[in-house]
């Protein structure tokens, strides 16, 4: 059995979560027999990489115990608070969260936090190289991309 914590602070706490939640979302498009609940904390925010304040819908893993179907496997992630107040961290303020991911197959562990790092970069933070877009950036203590757009050769 493998065992894997990983903390708030961590960049991984965030891939694993929306990679996670990905693929339960793909779960629920195509259904097992087993008729199991499938549960999300939901909530809204700003696109971060479109214009004029977008807002988009963030499906994400819920507290406690979530069994997540992964190449014919499953692991069992669980998500905890962990302290009893919240606290301000990178400008927002949240509870200081980990996420324990459990396996029996070690090597398949560690190939789903890559391949949720991939995930996360290439489809949240839109980490890809396209032709005919440039992106907005801006500095604010360090560099963030704002948004990208076409560019129009006319």
């Amino acid at each position: 059995m493998a065992l894997f914590r990983i903390t708030s602070d961590n960049f991984l706490f965030k891939a694993v979560d929306t990679y996670a939640s990905y693929l339960l979302e793909e779960e629920c498009k195509n259904p097992s027999d087993d008729n199991s609940l499938v549960e999300f904390n939901v909530f809204c925010c700003r696109a971060p990489r479109l214009r004029d304040n977008v807002r988009e819908i963030q499906y994400l893993l819920p507290y406690g115990e979530t069994l997540v179907p992964y190449e014919g496997m499953t692991i069992k992630i669980t998500l905890t608070k962990l302290g009893k107040n919240p606290l301000e961290m990178c400008g927002t303020v949240s509870y200081y969260k980990e996420i324990k991911l459990e396996s029996n197959n070690l090597s398949k562990l560690k190939e789903f936090i890559v391949n949720g790092v991939e995930y996360y970069n290439l489809n949240v933070l839109d980490k890809f190289k396209e032709n005919n877009k440039f992106t907005c950036w801006i500095w604010d203590d360090y560099w963030e991309d704002l948004y990208k757009c076409w560019f129009n050769y006319k």
